[in-house]
């Protein structure tokens, strides 16, 4: 049986309430043992198993952890307008930190979580992707109003003859900048956004693992 923690309990379970609905009982296999006892037995198996292999789940269903405390770091790393929005240098003790405490988090399957969103390589990975597409936009924006300049479109701007070369001049160059300027600012509540779920996330992994608290083998 496979899966996240999650998935494996749901799957006993099912199988559990498939017996009870078809009155099948081990009784009549001439077992005499209590069905909810085999299930029960089978359930803290696959708690004791899981925990073998995930260490920190462990702790946090025994109490002596908490992924509420584990991802501190995360939301101390972007807790501002700026550290949210500039583009992070590559901090690998940072994201081996981030890779393990979600890998462990979303082994447990309350909810998936990307470590991606939060490792300093991929971030950065990200604005790239990110910054490619702004220039593109700005590159067709700066294109568009060369063409409506070179077309010799009529404007009427209150502005000095001596300026107006100049001003028409940056207006391409502003053009280019402006996907940039106008959507860098927001991935800082995109990433507030993403930061949220995350506390939510560990909260509730944390209130599920400790209602299913199991010894290890």
């Amino acid at each position: 049986m496979r899966g996240t923690l999650r998935e494996r309990l749901e799957k006993l379970e099912r199988f559990k309430r498939y017996f009870g609905e078809f009155g099948i009982s081990l009784d009549a296999m001439l077992v005499d043992i209590p069905l909810s006892s085999v299930f029960e037995d089978k359930r803290t198996d696959t708690l004791s198993d899981f925990y073998t292999h995930n260490k920190l789940a462990y702790r946090v269903a025994s109490g002596d952890a908490s992924y509420t405390e584990q991802i501190q770091p995360i939301l101390e790393k972007y807790n501002s307008f700026w550290k949210r929005v500039e583009t992070p240098d590559v901090d690998d003790s940072f994201d081996t930190l981030v890779n393990s405490v979600l890998g462990s988090m979303n082994a447990v399957g309350v909810a998936y979580v990307n470590p991606h969103t939060f490792t300093t390589f991929g971030r950065r990975a990200k604005e790239r992707r990110a910054n490619r597409t702004y220039l593109i936009e700005g590159g067709i924006l700066a294109l568009a109003l060369w063409a409506l300049i070179e077309g010799n479109l009529d404007i009427h701007l209150d502005i000095p003859a001596t300026s107006y070369e100049s001003f028409i001049n940056a207006v391409p160059i502003l053009g280019l900048l402006a996907p940039y300027i106008t959507l860098k600012p927001l991935e800082s509540p995109r990433l507030k956004v993403e930061l949220n779920y995350l506390r939510f996330t560990a909260e509730k992994t944390d209130e599920f693992l400790r209602e299913n608290y199991a010894e290890r083998k």
